[in-house]
């Protein structure tokens, strides 16, 4: 999948081309380049941002969003830092401007965003995103008492909420999946009618051993947390300590009996995080 910076240039039509002009130059920051330099039939507008990108805005009679009412149509301006942020946003509110989040619920740890609507109703996100985002995430709850394994049916999916992984027992043994998309850091949810790990924030899907199976997103595993079974048949999880793992290979399952966990140092890729 191809990575992109940017865009060329944003076609936007606009009832009001002077005031939606004066829109963008004063509140976006957005450069006027001139008038009626592209091959549109109807008046327009070229502006311009510090990254290169342009934008034209197109006078039109009747403008109507599409989809008008929902939130899946916009466009958005991504900020190099939360610092530069938080400077947008504190810009906007001394504007006067009313701005929301609509999506709040779908943010990652460590992504900021806002909307805001322009004259015409066209609907932009100003964002950024923080080092928190992508940061492995070690919940620090201790080692975790789990129970005896006799009681783990193959095949069954446990959520320990509170501590943030799940424990998997399979034909071959058990893991312990840390509940952190690695993709940022949103918190995945087991789909028992899919067989998969789902994250809402932004879509990525994880097989049932850890493994990406997102189509537009190649991502790492979902990273292991160490498991022991003690001499009495007790599962233990370690959520002070974070394995991070390039693929899932059999030897990373613990098997179901007494004084087996998971070694570390024997296995081949993967790393620990503490």
């Amino acid at each position: 999948m191809a990575l992109y910076e940017g865009f060329s240039h944003l076609v936007l039509p606009v009832a009001d081309l002077d005031r939606s002009e004066k829109f963008y130059r004063e509140v976006f920051g957005l450069d006027l380049v001139g008038r009626n330099l592209v091959a549109e039939a109807q008046p327009n507008s070229l502006l311009k941002s510090d990254s290169r990108q342009m934008v034209v805005l197109v006078q039109s009679a009747g403008v109507k969003i599409e989809r008008d009412g929902a939130n899946s149509t916009h466009h958005a301006w991504l900020l190099k830092t939360p610092e530069e942020y938080h400077a947008c946003i504190a810009r906007l509110k001394g504007m006067g401007f009313e701005i929301e989040d609509y999506r709040a619920a779908f943010r990652a740890a460590g992504q900021y965003s806002v909307d805001i609507v322009d004259p015409d109703g066209h609907r932009f996100q100003i964002q950024s995103q923080g080092p928190e985002a992508t940061d492995i995430r070690v919940p620090k709850k201790g080692k975790v008492a789990c129970g005896p394994a006799a009681k783990y049916e193959p095949g069954s999916v446990t959520l320990f909420k509170e501590e943030q992984f799940f424990l998997l027992r399979m034909e071959g043994g058990f893991l312990a999946l840390s509940q952190w998309c690695t993709h940022q850091n949103g918190l995945v949810s087991w789909r028992g009618n899919f067989y998969d790990f789902y994250c809402m924030k932004h879509g990525a899907v994880f097989g049932r051993t850890g493994d990406s199976a997102s189509v537009v997103m190649d991502l790492p595993p979902l990273r292991l947390h160490p498991l022991r079974i003690d001499q009495a048949g007790e599962i233990e999880i370690d959520t002070d300590r974070v394995v991070v793992r390039r693929a899932f290979s059999p030897d990373q399952l613990v098997p179901a009996e007494p004084g087996a966990q998971l070694k570390v140092g024997s296995l081949k890729s993967v790393r620990e995080v503490a």
